[in-house]
């Protein structure tokens, strides 16, 4: 088997140890390429390629192929890989070898040529410690027309010992050496150790179906397999039985793979009768988790007049507003930032509807404010963890905000109470609302990290709210929603924080807009205020607009939400004249 792995393995460990040339457009395209703005990504990184990065042509290389957002583009990505590997750049002879593996180039040469051409290129990549080439490499010398099983052996070895997203994969194919006796003395237990270890370390799905799926129908007979850290053997009764009772066990637990195993013992009749009625009951319960192997086995044993028909789920509602675009364009202020997180299908709590609506928004506007786009960070979906915001919070923007700076902090998801400190927190993407300390960021911690940065001023916006009651705000279940109201803006400092609601009330939406009610009239204020140049441009005077139509739009909708202001609000933010 042949491996094609992500750029996040491929570039482990040498971005760390290199210092490239070009390194900040070639860091900033990594960032883009994070938050899956690929378009910015190939921009940044072609700058930082055109000035000699090496590391930037490999990873154009990759985003042309196997490529990220589109198409594979064979031409972009061999001449990209192809200046990397010039450079002795390991990643980009990596690429090379991918791509003469995989027949992309040269296609009219044989495949005896394209395999050695492969070799030729992974070689001197594994010289240089680039692990996904050394597993690449092994599958090539085992392969039938080089066959060369003790290096093979040797390199999955080599990766074996390294923790890493290669490592499983190469305990498998060295348990197979051992298994086999090719390469290496034959040595069962030794496979069987692997074998275990890989289920162990991955609980991998593909490891585990070895024993179920034999082109796509189950054959419980045809491997000998380990499940989990207990051996299924079948040269012993001990084995079968241990390993027998582990599958039914997470059957039961609800586990995928598991079901489908024990729908294949039923209609394999494993225990001595088949159960073929009792076999589509567990292929069910497996494909309603999507897991297609039961879905396959399930279709071929369900009569056709007995098939339910497809159902076509009805498109989502396109949403447009007023405020998606600024209506206005200033000139760009090099030293101004914005951060932005809208977090709207969480993990493990519902949904803020619009929140990453309202998050684009606010980008848009920002950038019409005049913060550069390399200024922006945006966090939006599962993009922003607590550990991501708190990396930039606490490392990247105070090496990177300048004396003169203005920063805007907006925020557009859920909060939460913490019924016992009386704090508030804002949510993550996978936060946990019974353990907000440490899944959840407290609103007390974000103030005193924006308070430490040497700005000129910290503007933030919070589409939030922190009763507990419902709206943009969660609690834990079990718990009621709070008594006593928490203060969003306790602990402010000298920020200028605009809060959606008071402490004790709900922030709701406006349908018809797709927005968060309080960001909709804050970005109509904030566009309303930087089209009247003769007035000061002044907290107070988006303020002003914002709380009674705020109040308005929520009285219509029979609930109480009054905008808050802390800070300077009568500080002139800066001259639009």
């Amino acid at each position: 088997m042949f491996y094609n792995l992500n750029m996040k393995i491929i570039f482990a460990g040498l971005l760390l140890a290199a210092t490239p040339a070009a390194a900040e457009p070639f860091l900033e395209g990594l960032t883009a390429y994070e938050s899956k703005d690929y378009s910015k990504a190939k921009t940044l990184m072609q700058t930082a390629a055109n000035e000699g990065n090496d590391y930037a042509q490999a990873y154009l290389g990759q985003m042309y192929y196997p490529g990220s957002d589109a198409t594979p583009d064979i031409s972009q990505a061999l001449g990209f890989y192809r200046q990397a590997a010039k450079a002795g750049n390991p990643a980009g002879q990596y690429g090379m070898g991918l791509l003469y593996q995989d027949g992309k180039v040269e296609t009219n040469k044989s495949s005896l040529f394209k395999l050695l051409k492969a070799i030729d290129f992974y070689r001197p990549a594994a010289d240089q410690g680039f692990v996904a080439a050394k597993l690449n490499l092994g599958t090539q010398l085992w392969s039938l027309e080089a066959h060369e099983p003790a290096a093979a052996c040797k390199l999955f070895q080599e990766v074996a010992d390294v923790e890493g997203g290669c490592q499983a994969l190469a305990m498998m194919d060295l348990s197979t050496c051992y298994r086999n006796g090719d390469g290496m003395p034959q040595n069962a237990s030794e496979a069987l150790r692997l074998e275990r270890k890989v289920a162990m370390l991955t609980n991998d799905d593909e490891a585990l179906t070895r024993l179920a799926t034999d082109d796509g129908h189950p054959n419980i007979f045809a491997h000998t397999f380990t499940y989990r850290s207990t051996g299924w053997d079948f040269g012993g009764d001990d084995g079968r039985k241990a390993a027998i009772a582990w599958i039914t066990h997470d059957a039961r637990a609800g586990r995928a793979t598991a079901q489908y195993i024990t729908g294949a013992m039923s209609e394999e009749g494993f225990d001595g009768k088949k159960d073929v009625a009792k076999a589509i009951e567990w292929y069910k319960k497996s494909a309603a988790q999507d897991y297609a192997p039961a879905k396959k086995r399930l279709d071929a044993l369900t009569p056709p007049d007995k098939k339910e028909a497809p159902t076509v789920a009805a498109a989502p509602k396109a949403y447009s507003s007023d405020v998606d675009k600024a209506p206005f364009k200033l000139k760009e202020r090099p030293g101004d930032f914005a951060f932005i997180v809208g977090i709207e299908r969480y993990k493990n709590v519902p949904e803020a509807r619009f929140a990453e609506r309202d998050a684009a928004a606010f980008r848009a506007h920002a950038a019409a404010l005049g913060v550069p786009e390399r200024n922006i960070i945006y966090l939006v979906g599962d993009a922003a963890t607590r550990p991501k915001i708190q990396a930039y919070l606490d490392e990247w923007l105070p090496k990177n905000v300048k004396a003169d700076s203005t920063l805007y902090f907006y925020y557009s998801g859920h909060g939460a109470p913490d019924a016992e400190t009386r704090q508030a927190y804002l949510l993550p993407w996978d936060a946990e609302p019974q353990f907000l300390q440490s899944t959840a960021y407290s609103l007390k911690d974000v103030y005193a990290a924006l308070n430490k940065l040497k700005a000129k001023r910290v503007i933030v916006a919070l589409d939030s709210c922190f009763s507990g009651a419902g709206g943009r705000s969660v609690i834990a279940p079990g718990l009621r929603p709070l008594v006593t109201k928490i203060n969003p803006m306790e602990d402010a400092g000298k920020l200028v924080v605009f809060a959606a609601a008071a402490g004790d009330q709900v922030s709701g939406s406006l349908d018809d807009q797709g927005h968060g009610v309080f960001t909709y009239y804050f970005l109509k204020g904030l566009s309303g205020a930087i089209a009247r140049p003769s007035e000061d441009f002044t907290p107070n005077s988006i303020y002003f607009y914002l709380k009674p139509r705020v109040e308005d739009a929520s009285a219509r909708q029979n609930r109480i939400q009054t905008p808050q202001l802390a800070g300077a609000g009568e500080e002139v933010l800066f001259n639009i004249k």
